[in-house]
């Protein structure tokens, strides 16, 4: 197994059995901070981004009834889901192209460290809103910009960003609340540290809320 394992790109460090994989990002006993309920019991929960999985795993553990995790690109997914003996499905696709009509509807959608990644955050989060029926919980990078208390944020057209050329924007806290907001969705502060922040994005416009 630890064979089958090494010889596959990781990007999360996994526990498959007792092997732990080689991924440069260790997300392990991070659920909790990062806004997870204590159950996704009768939810359908999309994992947007997924990479290897880990999210779309430990919410399946959560009793979730169904969970889609999507992303560009396979990563070690498939190998997870087998020696996990999951039922999560895994799809190649871009969150660009989700929609009501192929992909139905999700309670829950999880969208972590990707949307400074994407060249149309906006029109992403416009598109999970369109399939997103409670909430989705936003992680991501976020830049600490001075004396500015208005949405501001930077771009990032080569490597300026952590010498990562699929790093594309850096929003302050403010204009990461507000492209949440302006996507339809009610903005719920969870936390900003270490230049990540975290927001629960409701559907329910009832719900009361701020940056903190």
């Amino acid at each position: 197994m630890s064979e089958l394992i090494h010889k596959k790109e990781w990007y999360h460090k996994l526990d498959l059995c007792g092997t732990v994989t080689p991924g440069i990002h260790d997300p392990r006993d991070t659920e909790l901070s990062m806004g997870f309920p204590k159950s996704f019991k009768g939810k359908r929960v999309l994992d947007v981004g997924c990479a290897d999985g880990y999210y779309s795993f430990a919410a399946e553990k959560l009793d979730a009834s169904e969970v889609v995790a999507i992303d560009e690109r396979e990563w070690g997914s498939k190998t997870a889901k087998a020696l996990l003996d999951s039922k999560v499905q895994f799809r190649i696709m871009s969150v660009y192209d989700l929609s009501p009509e192929k992909n139905g509807l999700f309670d829950i959608v999880i969208l972590f460290g990707v949307l400074y990644h994407l060249k149309h955050p906006l029109l992403a989060l416009e598109k999970i809103r369109a399939v997103c029926r409670e909430y989705c919980l936003v992680e991501s990078y976020v830049e600490a910009i001075e004396n500015s208390i208005y949405p501001v944020m930077r771009f990032f057209p080569n490597y300026e960003l952590n010498r990562d050329g699929t790093n594309w924007w850096g929003p302050n806290l403010a204009c990461l609340g507000s492209m949440i907001k302006s996507a339809g969705f009610r903005p719920e502060f969870i936390y900003c540290h270490n230049s990540r922040a975290c927001f629960k994005a409701h559907v329910n416009d009832l719900v009361e809320c701020g940056l903190g």
